[in-house]
């Protein structure tokens, strides 16, 4: 609260409705604000203070003091004492004058704090109030202040990943996903990656002697430069750039006598790829989901008797023994059919033929008037 707000108006209470104001009330009011004046210098929000029978369970961490909120001991210990005297002494002040107009029309109308803290004198740790129930904070109000970190929106960030803590364990937000980190978090934790990514290979071992032979010049996988250099057998560039190497080309020597090159078949690993800190919905505390709405395409088949006159385009399918029927539900299910031929009607020996066709759109789709076959063209709608 600001205690100086509402001891000046007690002060100037007393000296308007009374008349002659009361030299105690006077004096306490100005050591007061006096002693409120710089308290949210330290902290802007209200107070509250509980019993050490609501303490919940306490988050473990590693590290010093120093490193996890900036300051050592000492000094968290310090600023603790100075807030709950301060706290004790002003909200003392306000119980003692509770009945004054003033103090109560401004606890009225004042706002209540947006963040609300509570004190366990038990365990000497501060606890802040979020989703519906209290998280332990730590012993200094600052909260984790180590380089890197931040709060936002209830939850702990770090180098873009966010963080929380639940039945005793840390969760990092990776990959889409949550993922339990372990008891305690690192002041710097590791960037998260993906599963190690293997791939077999052709490394060279020894260098063959021959005695008489014919060569050619053939690509090579070379690793590193010079005396520790390593050839693999040549893949492909892809295959050659996951191994760090670059392309080059020895000459192949094919042995009539003597001993070939060796060769041994190793496995090579690279790291995983960097797991991504973006997607978590911060409203529901999960993913983000995109809900994809599928539009839904209306046509229409208009009909007309005979063969299609004009070209027919691309044919994408045919079925003998059909009805149109058959022939409008193979055209449906295809997002390419927009013209389709039934040997329907008068029967002759090509009746029941059903071919449907993906037409350029000049064809007009209207029939030629032979009374065995059926032209159907699909519109949209």
């Amino acid at each position: 609260m600001k205690f100086a707000t509402i001891t000046a108006l007690v002060g100037l209470a007393s000296a308007v409705e009374i008349g002659t104001p009361d030299d105690s009330l006077v004096q306490e009011s100005a050591n007061m604000e006096q002693l409120c004046e710089n308290m949210g210098e330290i902290d802007d929000e209200s107070l509250v203070e509980v019993d050490a029978d609501e303490e919940a369970e306490r988050k473990k961490v590693s590290g010093t003091s120093k490193q996890h909120y900036g300051r050592t001991t000492k000094q968290i210990n310090a600023e603790n004492n100075h807030i709950l005297s301060t706290q004790a002494k002003c909200l003392n002040f306000v119980r003692k004058y509770r009945g004054h107009p003033k103090v109560c029309n401004w606890c009225k109308k004042a706002k209540a704090p947006s963040v609300i803290w509570k004190w366990n004198s038990q365990s000497k740790t501060w606890y802040r109030w979020y989703d519906n129930k209290w998280h332990y904070w730590g012993p200094s109000k600052r909260g984790f202040t180590a380089v890197g970190w931040t709060w936002y929106k209830g939850f702990w960030h770090h180098n873009g990943y966010v963080f929380r803590y639940r039945g005793g364990y840390w969760y990092r937000f990776q990959g889409n996903n949550w993922v339990r980190y372990g008891a305690t978090v690192p002041i710097k934790p590791k960037i998260p990656r993906g599963k190690k990514i293997c791939r077999p290979f052709y490394m060279l071992k020894k260098f063959g002697f021959p005695s008489s032979l014919s060569a050619k010049r053939l690509p090579r996988c070379r690793v590193g430069s010079g005396k520790s250099s390593v050839y693999y057998m040549w893949k492909d560039r892809k295959a050659c750039s996951f191994l760090g190497g670059r392309l080059v080309y020895q000459k192949h020597a094919v042995c009539k006598t003597g001993r070939p090159h060796q060769w041994q078949r190793v496995t090579r690993c690279v790291r995983g790829a960097v797991l991504t800190h973006k997607g978590l919905n911060y409203k529901t505390g999960q993913r983000h989901v995109v809900k994809t709405t599928r539009k839904t395409l209306r046509y229409t088949l208009k009909r007309s008797q005979g063969l299609c006159k004009g070209s027919r385009g691309t044919k994408l399918g045919s079925w003998r023994h059909k009805n149109a029927s058959f022939c409008k539900k193979q055209c449906a299910n295809n997002s390419k059919c927009n013209l389709m031929i039934v040997g329907e009607g008068s029967r002759h020996m090509y009746t029941g033929t059903c071919e449907i066709y993906h037409a350029p759109a000049k064809t007009t789709g209207k029939g030629d008037g032979n009374r065995g076959w059926s032209c159907y063209k699909k519109s949209v709608v």
